[in-house]
């Protein structure tokens, strides 16, 4: 059977490209300042043509006693081949700029980006008008760090994302963060033949945001059924069409936020050889 029921051909295209610029200003403003900005474009394609059948299927019953001729009892006949079609498409693009600064004064090391990014995605065979519309989001990132003699650190995140799945002046979500660290194996007391070659004790909290809270794009509008059930309206007792409300959309949706806290531990022991 697996060899009687049909074949598929099967074509995928698949593109992705990259490019990126970078300026480092090191020399014309200060040093450890650079400029930056990438540019991707990712195509997918998938088509598979299906030609399917039902093969013969029968029964061996044995033979007959008088011709010796085998007799078989039919299970299914062979039906006519058909023809399918599978195919899906789309599209990403996604673009960013940033700046980036990362310097280190004796035992101070100072370090900021600032981050601006954006995703467009195409399903190029939606069912849909809606579904064929682009996804999109976009937000702004920064984060800065600071370190003393790699002993003490410190690292501040913010970022403000926002989504077309939320009304208009719900939009965006500010998302903070803040992580400290400390590595006593730096310190003084720790002492050079201690097995312990590396210890650090490190700590962070922060906030982040979930859009995706339902299946449906545009949760906080209103969809309606135009071609519900029929009402019948007059004398003439006419069947007009009716129209039905299919989700009730909820104006004030806005981002899910969760609290996020970590505490931990990173050892080696050893010179290395026990991590």
């Amino acid at each position: 059977l697996a060899t009687n029921n049909g074949y598929a051909n099967q074509f995928r295209i698949m593109t992705q490209s990259n490019a990126g610029v970078k300026w480092d200003l090191s020399s014309l403003v200060t040093p450890g300042l650079s400029l930056s900005a990438n540019l991707s474009f990712d195509f997918w394609d998938y088509n598979e043509a299906f030609r399917r059948k039902t093969p013969d299927t029968k029964q061996f019953l044995g033979y007959d006693s008088v011709t010796g001729e085998e007799r078989y009892n039919i299970i299914f006949e062979e039906s006519a081949m058909t023809y399918s079609l599978g195919q899906s498409s789309n599209r990403t693009i996604y673009y960013d700029a940033r700046v980036n600064y990362d310097r280190t004064f004796n035992k101070h090391s100072i370090g900021f980006l600032g981050l601006f990014n954006r995703r467009d995605y195409v399903d190029l065979n939606a069912g849909s008008s809606t579904a064929r519309l682009p996804f999109r989001r976009q937000g702004v990132a920064g984060r800065f760090n600071y370190g003393y003699d790699q002993k003490y650190l410190l690292e501040v995140d913010l970022g403000y994302n926002g989504s077309e799945n939320f009304a208009k002046g719900l939009r965006y979500g500010l998302f903070p963060a803040i992580s400290a660290g400390w590595v006593p194996s730096r310190e003084k007391f720790w002492g050079a033949n201690n097995p312990i070659n590396h210890f650090k004790i490190r700590g962070s909290y922060g906030m982040v945001g979930n859009d995706a809270n339902s299946a449906e794009r545009f949760y906080y509008m209103s969809t309606v059924n135009m071609a519900a059930n029929s009402y019948l309206l007059g004398n003439q007792m006419i069947a007009t069409g009716g129209t039905a409300e299919l989700s009730m959309g909820s104006p004030k949706a806005t981002w899910e936020v969760a609290q996020k806290s970590d505490v931990g531990i990173d050892m080696e022991m050893f010179k290395g050889k026990l991590k």
